[in-house]
């Protein structure tokens, strides 16, 4: 192996500068990031909020689409209305991004439901006692 790196030391350099401008193309442009969520909520908040006023209406979130979102999920327990946009990384260390619409304005915690959320300086989080997960949310505007 250091035989074919000394060998070919500029394609090694050339992979190695290569993935290194993808891993920061990828985590600055990542279409899930927190500002492209924040904008996308902002920008579409009408046709969001008539989509999820017509899954609740349905009771389900099968058929509702949304450009640049990837799933859309219906909590029939607390008529809330979940837009997922994506996720990133390897198990265990994966993360998932997206919004939802509460429609009484309350912060929840959609993937722990039995856990309490506290509050933070930016919003509200739950973390595992003895574990590495967590889950993060904050108001982007009324409802969401």
């Amino acid at each position: 192996m250091k035989a074919f790196i000394r060998r070919h030391p500029i394609p090694i350099l050339f992979l190695t500068v290569c993935l290194l401008i993808s891993i920061s193309l990828v985590s600055v442009w990542y279409p899930s990031s927190k500002g492209a969520i924040v904008s996308r909520v902002k920008n579409n908040e009408a046709q969001l909020t008539e989509v999820a006023s017509s899954v609740i209406e349905r009771g389900s979130a099968e058929g509702a689409s949304v450009s640049g979102v990837w799933e859309i999920v219906y909590h029939s327990d607390s008529k809330v209305v979940e837009f997922l946009c994506g996720g990133f990384g390897l198990a265990p260390s994966s993360s998932y991004t997206g919004f939802y619409d509460s429609p009484s304005d309350v912060p929840l915690n959609l993937q722990y439901p039995d856990q309490i959320l506290a509050k933070t300086d930016t919003g509200w989080r739950y973390e595992e006692a003895k574990g590495d997960n967590r889950y993060e949310t904050e108001k982007i505007t009324d409802h969401w």
